[in-house]
């Protein structure tokens, strides 16, 4: 029967051998730890020396134990009786790989220096290189400041630290939008922007994240240079297909205009749009449906009437655009999915057979409507998307400010 236990003794007493180059993936508790300090043990029994090997973990704690591990089994082998050490050496160089016998010069060399290794690890200048990653780059970063382009004494701030710097920073915006004036009108339209769009319970998630990924937003300046080359970058790729629009109706000094004349608070951009697509429905156009509808009264046809009917008596274009959704009922499914009708729905079965040419120009008018609303949610993605943008472009700014002090 096969003893999963011994395999996973013998693959770990092969994986300890460091003549071997050996990938470890097992469960926590497993041993990982153990297999790494004894090919660290080896490699010092065979002479190398601690100073030339460094070893990187993820966590302190993992940094850690291994540091613990290590000077705890040389303290023991420091003061272990010769004929238990001898054992214990044996044991750690047996596996398929490499064996170690008692009587040769070779254990005699590795026994003398088990002896003195707790000596030579306290007494070295140099202590054991065992680091989390990022330690090791700030150890780095510590020997060469001036050609990484940091301060020669900076400090590496963590925990609580980070908390406290975020929360000033914070704090800050909040102070520089409170001011509102003309040099952070766009700051404070964001803002006031993000807010209402997010629960206020969330909002410092949002001001979390913008933080926790600020290179982001270091990399979006470091790539097109100023906000407006951002601005433009993400109308390229956001607007794919609506050119002709952006030119017209995306405009950055507008963004977050409202429209005076609307109750319903729309923005300047978006009522403007709406007040073409309301003018370009064709007359001819209405007059034509408004005919087929009326000869058949299924319905369909009869609800759609109603529908037609209501919205072209309304008489002002802010009207129009307020009751837009009506309009827009007869032709398009209801949202989150929108899409445009099947063509029963729109007309009967009946309308369908004896109008067939001008059910070209109703799924026209469709697919019009369609692109229109498109094109609107669009410019809301677009919205939120600045206001991010300017609010961690700020908040970053005064993050990286507020720790050089």
């Amino acid at each position: 029967m096969f003893d999963t236990e011994d395999k996973s003794r013998e693959n770990q007493k092969i994986a300890a051998n460091p003549n071997l180059s050996v990938w470890v993936s097992a469960s926590a508790g497993t041993g990982k730890t153990t297999v790494l300090v004894n090919r660290l043990l080896r490699l010092f029994l065979n002479g190398v020396n601690p100073s030339k090997i460094l070893c990187l973990t993820y966590t302190k704690a993992g940094a850690m134990n291994m540091q613990n591990r290590i000077y705890e089994k040389t303290e023991k082998w420091a003061v272990m009786k010769n004929g238990d050490l001898k054992s214990e050496l044996i044991a750690l160089f047996q596996d398929s790989g490499e064996n170690l016998s008692e009587n040769t010069a070779e254990f005699t060399k590795i026994f003398n220096r088990a002896k003195k290794l707790f000596s030579i690890l306290v007494d070295s200048a140099i202590p054991l290189k065992i680091y989390t990653i990022h330690a090791f780059c700030t150890s780095i970063l510590k020997r060469f400041p001036i050609e990484a382009g940091i301060p020669p004494h900076f400090k590496v701030i963590e925990g609580d630290e980070v908390k406290k710097l975020l929360q000033d920073s914070y704090l800050k915006l909040i102070s520089n939008i409170k001011k509102n004036n003309n040099d952070n009108i766009v700051l404070y339209d964001s803002f006031n922007h993000i807010t209402n769009i997010v629960s206020e319970s969330n909002i410092d998630d949002v001001t979390g994240d913008i933080v926790n990924h600020r290179e982001h937003f270091f990399n979006l300046l470091s790539n097109y240079k100023t906000k407006s080359g951002i601005y433009d970058a993400i109308k390229k790729l956001l607007f794919s297909g609506f050119e002709n629009e952006v030119q017209k109706y995306v405009l950055d000094d507008k963004l977050f205009q409202k429209h005076p004349e609307n109750t319903t608070d729309f923005f300047t951009l978006e009522y403007t749009y709406l007040s073409d697509i309301i003018k370009n429905i064709s007359p001819s156009f209405i007059a034509g449906f408004r005919d087929i509808l009326s000869v058949d009264t299924s319905s369909t046809n009869t609800n759609n009437l109603s529908l037609l009917n209501a919205f072209t008596e309304l008489s002002t274009i802010n009207e129009k655009i307020q009751k837009f959704d009506i309009y827009q009922g007869i032709f398009l499914t209801k949202p989150p999915k929108q899409n445009v009708k099947a063509q029963r729905s729109i007309l009967s079965k009946k309308s369908l057979s004896t109008n067939p040419q001008f059910l070209l120009d109703i799924i026209a008018e469709g697919e019009r409507l369609l692109h229109a609303q498109s094109f609107i949610k669009l410019l809301s993605v677009y919205r939120a998307t600045v206001s991010i943008i300017n609010i961690g472009l700020e908040l970053n700014s005064i993050y990286e400010n507020t720790k050089k002090k």
